[in-house]
């Protein structure tokens, strides 16, 4: 058994050693968030820059996925000019 957080590390170590790629292809965007839940208000709090972080992620993946599947279908049409 392990916490999260060493699960992610190991997997990553895993990742970059032996597959050398990003982890990230294999796992979910992850975070280790450590929050005392007894005081409610301090919680909510330290989530707001997890909150941002991750819909600004979520963003730019949206944003990427669009991108790579435009230089696909570039790739595809032999190289030329996509009209829009």
């Amino acid at each position: 058994m392990t916490e999260k957080s060493k699960l992610f590390k190991n997997l990553t170590d895993y990742a970059l050693t032996r597959l050398r790629e990003n982890v990230f292809n294999y796992l979910p965007l992850t975070f280790y968030v450590e929050i005392d839940t007894s005081k409610p208000k301090l919680f909510a709090k330290a989530m707001v820059p997890f909150y941002n972080s991750f819909y600004a992620l979520e963003d730019n993946k949206k944003k990427v996925v669009k991108y790579n599947e435009k230089i696909e279908e570039f790739m595809n049409n032999g190289g030329n000019v996509i009209s829009s």
